[in-house]
């Protein structure tokens, strides 16, 4: 077995999805800081302070039974990091991770094979600084684009944003809503139809759908069924309409998205399901990763 202290704690995990870069994966570290965290019932969000950083690892396979299987390749200080994903986008270009931190901010890298790093390519400030970017998902998952489709971003006071890449502009703003009462742990695109995204709003315990074609005035429809808070949400990338919602109530849940209100089936994880994951080959396999594991 290979260990490696990530100095922070780790919250987040994401592999290169490009084909013949499935040894290079990120992973996003999230640290209150110690003088804080014995007042942090009684500090503002503003006054909190959260540090983290985005480590980039290869792995060598070969290597790990003498425990060196994997490689640091760079570390990048941030504000905490909460979620980062890479875009599915055509692998003619260089690959693109998107980071979403504790101070409102979105951060696109661009992979450089040569230099086997990340170089910041574009930001965008999101909210106040004092509002966490809480989760981001690319629209491009399974039809994969030369460009890089749009980001769905939660936010911290309730809000979701949809963000585009413009031609020689960057990242802008293309709608910003209230969708939830509490903070939105994950937000997520459909990935079979993008016009569709979801949302699952933590302690307000509702899972919610979004059409861009109607406006946000109102969700497509609102689960309440739940008995604890909900935090993470991911379509299957290969059987359509299949929705998999995890919660803190050590459950993983399966769902039609035609009958959104009834799940399939559910499954204890022994643990709150922090994130919940697809495997990208084997169509019947999943993986939860829990809070307290």
């Amino acid at each position: 077995m290979t260990k490696f202290d990530t100095h922070f704690p780790a919250d987040c995990l994401e592999f290169c999805p490009h084909s013949e870069l499935t040894d290079i994966f990120v992973c996003g570290t999230y640290k209150l800081d110690e003088d804080q965290s014995s007042q942090l019932e009684s500090l503002p969000p503003s006054a909190q302070h959260r540090r983290g950083q985005c480590l980039l690892f290869s792995v060598d396979k070969s290597s790990f039974e003498d425990g060196a299987g994997l490689h640091q390749l760079q570390v990048i200080d941030l504000p905490a990091v909460p979620d980062m994903k890479w875009n599915h986008r055509s692998e003619a270009s260089a690959p693109i991770l998107g980071v979403a931190d504790s101070e409102g901010n979105i951060t696109i890298y661009e992979w450089r094979t040569t230099e086997r790093i990340l170089e910041r390519i574009n930001a965008f400030v999101c909210a106040p600084s004092d509002t966490l970017c809480l989760s981001l998902d690319w629209s491009n998952r399974r039809a994969s684009t030369t460009g890089l489709g749009s980001l769905i971003v939660s936010l911290s006071n309730g809000s979701l944003c949809l963000l585009d890449m413009v031609e020689g502009a960057g990242l802008s703003m293309t709608k910003s809503w209230h969708a939830h009462d509490y903070e939105p742990w994950i937000a997520a695109w459909d990935h079979w139809d993008t016009n569709i995204i979801y949302s699952v709003g933590g302690d307000d315990l509702k899972f919610k759908s979004w059409d861009i074609r109607q406006g946000f005035g109102q969700p497509v429809f609102v689960n309440r069924r739940f008995d604890a808070g909900v935090t993470a949400i991911q379509c299957h990338p290969h059987i359509e309409h299949l929705i998999a919602v995890g919660s803190y109530n050590n459950t993983v849940q399966l769902f039609d998205a035609r009958k959104p209100l009834v799940p399939l089936t559910q499954v204890d994880v022994g643990g709150g399901a922090w994130r919940v994951k697809w495997h990208p080959c084997h169509h019947a396999k999943r993986f939860a990763c829990g809070l307290y594991a």
